[in-house]
């Protein structure tokens, strides 16, 4: 994600970095981290859009190994 500042006091532009490969893109339009780095005060849960070329393509969840782990699914 891309964060800048604007003419408007208090606003910021937040701009999603979409990955692309041969099936699509895919990007998180929210992470917390990324947005309290940022000195944005926002409460949810990850939020990500993700585009496929073809029909019929299938998109995983992928394992990864600390120090990247991220949770895939939350209990509430």
């Amino acid at each position: 994600m891309r964060f800048a500042a604007t003419k408007l006091p208090g606003v910021i532009l937040i701009e999603a970095t979409p990955h692309r490969d041969e099936r699509g893109a895919f990007a998180r339009l929210y992470c917390p981290e990324e947005f309290n780095a940022a000195g944005i005060v926002f409460q949810s849960v990850q939020i990500s859009v993700s585009a496929n070329l073809k029909r019929h393509t299938l998109r995983g969840l992928h394992w990864q190994n600390p120090p990247y782990a991220e949770p895939k699914v939350r209990d509430q």
